[in-house]
This record gives structure tokens, C-alpha cells and sequence, in this order.
């Protein structure tokens, strides 16, 4: 949890700064933020504390937690594979909804120079980042059984592609 919390803090530095490029920092951290929260959350699920969890880390792609996010987003909508038959907490729903935000702007500040990016962006990415550390720590503290789906599915399955 330490380096989560790390990017948080940097984060906030940066998008109290006054240059378009502390401001893309900023939103780049606090999507890494998030990124190593869920990780670390969906590694002490699966991983045993003996295995150092480096071999697992560089493993878990991007694509794979926001197509997830998406699926948990909407209880409607859930594959099967996913394991979950149960109703999506509000907790739930800002994890899967804040990782994706923070995903686009983190797209845009790495990768749009042509496209502006301000602090009003920044501070949007800090607070999605936020809000969804402090649901996610919600929910790992209560065993929500839709986090721990949510978390596994990332690590061990993909979405089946539905035709």
C-alpha cells in the first residue's frame, strides 16, 4: 500500500503547481495511485505471502482491470465468468467507475500533448483517486464479496468475449 500511497501524495504536489506538466503528472499519478491499490488488494487475495509478489505485478494489464471495471459498473451486465451473482455496493461502483476515469485521463495527460490539460482536470483525477482508495479500503475491511470478484477476476480471468 505504501507506493499507493506514495503516488497519492505526489499527486496532490503536483496539481497544486502551476504548469501544464505538473498537472498531466498529477492525473498520471493518481491513476498509478489507484492502479497499485487494486493491485496490492488483488494480490493479498491470491498470491501467498511466501511468493514474492514482483514475479506477479508486471503481469496484470490494463485493458484486463478497466474491462473488469466495466462489467462491474452495471450489475446488469455481469458476465457469468466473473463469479458474481450478488447486487454492485455503491463502494463497487465508485472503484469501477473512478478506475476508468482516471484510466482516460491518465491517457490523455501521457499521451495527448495536442489536447489541454489544466487543473481543473488534475484536481478531478486527484479526488476520483481519492474517493476510490477510501471506497476500496471500505470495501476490503468489510470482505465485500463483489471487491474480491471484481479483484480475483483481474488476476485470474478474462472476460469472455460475447459474440
Amino acid at each position: 500500500m505504501a507506493l499507493a500511497d506514495d503516488l497519492l501524495s505526489v499527486a496532490d504536489d503536483l496539481r497544486k503547481k502551476s504548469r501544464e506538466a505538473d498537472w498531466r503528472r498529477s492525473a498520471s499519478s493518481s491513476y498509478y495511485s489507484a492502479f497499485h491499490r487494486l493491485v496490492d488488494d488483488s494480490l493479498a487475495l491470491v498470491v501467498s505471502a511466501a511468493v514474492p509478489i514482483s514475479l506477479y505485478v508486471r503481469s496484470i494489464k490494463h485493458s484486463e482491470m478497466i474491462a473488469c471495471a466495466k462489467a462491474f459498473q452495471n450489475p446488469n451486465n455481469l458476465p457469468a465468468n466473473y463469479g458474481f451473482t450478488g447486487t454492485v455496493s455503491t463502494d463497487l461502483k465508485v472503484v469501477a467507475v473512478n478506475i476508468q476515469k482516471l484510466r482516460g485521463w491518465r491517457l490523455d495527460a501521457d499521451y495527448d500533448s495536442a489536447k489541454g490539460f489544466g487543473v481543473t482536470q488534475a484536481n478531478d483525477a486527484f479526488d476520483a483517486a481519492q474517493d476510490l482508495q477510501e471506497a476500496a479500503g471500505r470495501l476490503k475491511t468489510i470482505s465485500d464479496h463483489g471487491y474480491i470478484c471484481m479483484l480475483a477476476a483481474m488476476l485470474l480471468r478474462k472476460p469472455e468475449k460475447t459474440t
